[in-house]
């Protein structure tokens, strides 16, 4: 970028990014990729940096100024996980505390709600190698994530193990949650906003040459009537 353009885009968090001559920002999550854009309130022209900020983080961004943004999906995601991390915390501690058998198999896990889900097994050396190799089968070589349609629910159903396993061992050991399937489907999005945005930029250009035409059609009527004036008489009946 140059110009005024580049020094207007610096000025954007290192997460949004300027497009279509600055009335669009755009924002890309680190984990899923998805994208997220702002369309400029002033129409054609520039939409302010902090305006685009505070727009993002309304809706429930965050890291926009660091190098891994995360879109709102992936926000309430990781803090499910965080939480039911908590919760399984809490859970064998209360365990610990409650005489008779000592449960070391099975902890009742509450949700905010305090309903009762279903029993969520402890993971033991064996089950986690178990989690390992069902990923590792399903996982890319590259650690880009799972291949075709290949999902943290599939793994876990293909083991019999809790989809929770699965879930973190994959983030502990290999990467997103994503797949090549999911890829795809954005490299084809991608393709056709970039057909769309070339679609828009010819429209836009040819509404210019038609205003333009249009323009230089009013200013040869204005001649013509200047020169049928002088021809008096004569001009009228031309």
């Amino acid at each position: 970028m140059s110009g005024r353009f580049g020094k207007v885009s610096r000025r954007l968090p290192s997460a949004l990014e300027f497009e279509q001559s600055g009335t669009v920002v755009r924002a890309r999550c680190h984990y899923c990729r998805k994208n997220d854009t702002m369309q400029s309130s002033g129409g054609r022209h520039r939409a302010p940096p902090e305006e685009a900020h505070k727009f993002f983080i309304h809706r429930g961004w965050t890291g926009l100024t660091g190098k891994k943004p995360a879109c709102p999906a992936c926000v309430s995601k990781f803090r499910a996980i965080k939480a039911r991390e908590r919760e399984e915390k809490t859970a064998m501690k209360e365990v610990g505390k409650t005489a008779g058998p000592v449960v070391d198999k099975e902890v009742q896990i509450r949700t905010e709600a305090g309903c009762q889900t279903p029993l969520v097994a402890q993971m033991g050396r064996a089950d986690r190698r178990k989690v390992f190799r069902a990923i590792d089968e399903a996982y890319s070589e590259d650690g880009g994530g799972y291949v075709g349609g290949e999902t943290d629910h599939t793994v876990a159903s293909a083991a019999g193990v809790p989809v929770v396993w699965v879930e973190r061992i994959r983030e502990e050991e290999f990467g997103p949650a994503v797949n090549e399937d999911a890829r795809k489907l954005e490299a084809d999005l991608a393709a056709i906003s970039t057909k769309a945005r070339k679609a828009e930029e010819d429209a836009l250009a040819a509404a210019a040459l038609a205003e333009e035409a249009s323009k230089e059609a009013v200013a040869w009527g204005k001649r013509f009537a200047r020169l049928r004036d002088a021809m008096g008489p004569k001009g009228a009946r031309v």
